[in-house]
């Protein structure tokens, strides 16, 4: 269940920069291509994280205690790595700058 879950936040992270090399291959800025991923890919994130959350937080309604516990903790787990995917990727890129996002040309 945990690898669901970590697996489901690394992809909200990989939309976000895959989106962030897009536009600086279009010869935007490094915040300004930060502000349009957030911008597309931050709201597919958001309905994506809302339509699972929602899907899983049905599971407290289980009989089985095991599958009402899971679903919780899933629903948490997948809430805090779309925060931390549109919150704490994009500041780290600010700070850290690397690499792979600048310009070549």
């Amino acid at each position: 269940m945990s690898s669901i879950g970590i697996g489901l936040g690394v992809d909200y992270g990989i939309y976000l920069v895959a989106r962030m090399v897009e536009e600086r291959d279009k010869g935007e800025t490094l915040p300004e291509a930060i502000y349009q991923a957030l911008i597309s890919n931050g709201k597919s994130i958001i309905q994506i994280a809302t339509t699972i959350i929602a899907g899983l937080a049905i599971w407290v309604f289980s009989p089985l205690k095991f599958q009402a516990e899971m679903g919780v903790l899933l629903a948490i787990l997948l809430l805090l790595n779309m925060f931390g995917a549109l919150l704490l990727v994009p500041s780290l890129i600010c700070a850290i700058k690397p690499k792979f996002l600048d310009k070549i040309h």
